[in-house]
């Protein structure tokens, strides 16, 4: 298993990664693997998604932490911070998602 990430966002799984904010060289939370499955999953849908399906797994992942602390820096976690404002970022890519899916409605056609 990998974790890996090329700023020219060649694959989705950057794009993915850019978004969520699972980029940083030995900090990353997600495999390359399990970004790329959740990406082959979403591929009827898109690719903003697949980045809020990932988001949503970091976020599984964090559980109930709500302090951090190495060395002297330390980090609280509180209700209304930094989950918060992540979620709704995630809100947001589904929203595009979602504007995305609508767009394409030539796809569908009724009986």
């Amino acid at each position: 298993m990998a974790k890996t990430y090329t700023p020219t966002l060649i694959k989705a799984r950057d794009w993915v990664r850019l978004q969520i904010g699972d980029h940083r060289a030995g900090k990353m939370v997600l495999e390359d693997e399990e970004i790329d499955a959740v990406v082959a999953a979403q591929k009827q849908s898109n690719r903003n998604l697949a980045a809020a399906a990932c988001g949503e797994l970091i976020i599984a992942r964090a559980g109930n932490v709500l302090e951090r602390r190495v060395d002297d820096l330390q980090i609280k976690y509180g209700q209304g911070d930094a989950q918060t404002a992540y979620s709704k970022h995630l809100d947001q890519l589904r929203a595009a998602g979602a504007q995305e899916l609508l767009s394409r409605q030539s796809n569908f056609r009724l009986l």
